[in-house]
């Protein structure tokens, strides 16, 4: 058992980490990894994470007060080909990172970031041959407020079932 006191700031207010090779357990399966992170005081309490359904902006608002820190949660269906997590018009510099399930995505700790300038806009696109895949469960976004002062901007998940298909433009006239 280990403790990890970056986290929280004592051993009875922390997260614990237990390796499990077996030996007590039969040596049956393969290597486990558990963690386990108590909260026991009020003012460590578990973050709001806001689902988001594909295709549909949601308005968030981070007062740079406390956790700089959104989350949100996308669920990827099991025919999903690829996705777009992005931000749109922030008010200030934010950066976007997104993890496929837990634990919740850092600016330590993430499968993928975007990290562009001032208010410009987040985009971070997974594909089925990405590294790492695009996978059907949980996704989790963290939309960190880098500004130091108060954000308002759009976030959204677009899921799409097949890739790469041609595109036909029609009704297209030129002149001189």
């Amino acid at each position: 058992i280990s403790y990890n006191t970056s986290v929280f700031t004592s051993p009875t207010n922390t997260q614990f980490n237990f390796f499990d090779d077996g030996s007590q357990t039969g040596g049956f399966g393969s290597t486990r990894f558990y963690q386990l992170i108590l909260l026991t005081s009020s003012t460590n309490t578990a973050p709001v994470i806001v689902t988001l359904t594909n295709g549909i902006p949601y308005i968030g608002n981070n007062p740079a007060t406390g956790n700089a820190t959104d989350y949100y949660l996308y669920n990827v269906t099991t025919n999903a080909a690829g996705v777009q997590f992005e931000v749109d018009n922030p008010s200030g510099d934010v950066t976007l990172v997104a993890r496929k399930g837990l634990p919740l995505p850092s600016l330590g700790l993430f499968d993928y970031i975007s990290t562009n300038a001032y208010t410009n806009s987040e985009l971070i696109l997974v594909f089925t041959n990405t590294s790492p895949a695009l996978t059907p469960g949980p996704w989790y976004l963290a939309v960190v407020n880098v500004s130091g002062a108060p954000v308002n901007y759009t976030v959204k998940a677009t899921e799409w079932s097949v890739t790469g298909e041609p595109i036909t433009v029609t009704n297209i006239s030129i002149s001189n």
